[in-house]
């Protein structure tokens, strides 16, 4: 009766180390996921920070871009209009001159 006491006893104080390292095993492989998935969060907030820092500055220079396409547009209308000023001008005084010549 006491040879089965001490072997039973032997097997439970084996089953509690197994138990003990099975859970600690656990719990390590549960922060390990946990460190994993804390890094690729942070990760994942800078990239969407950069991209909305990105997104910002874009529009911005596409705004100023457009502003200066806008004002050069403008410009060429404005140079269009004195050519053709100009050519109607010349139009007129190259009629005048054929009419003093016949």
């Amino acid at each position: 009766n006491v040879e089965r006491t001490k072997r039973f006893q032997r097997f439970a104080c084996r089953h509690i180390t197994m138990s003990t390292d099975v859970v600690a095993n656990a719990i390590q492989k549960d922060w390990q996921t946990r460190e994993y998935i804390e890094v690729v969060s942070v990760n994942m907030k800078k990239l969407v920070d950069f991209l909305n820092n990105f997104d910002l500055s874009i529009r911005f220079k596409l705004a100023k871009l457009t502003e200066r396409v806008a004002s050069l547009e403008r410009q060429v209308e404005y140079l269009e209009a004195c050519y053709s000023t100009v050519e109607d001008f010349n139009k007129g005084e190259t009629s005048g001159q054929e009419e003093e010549d016949a």
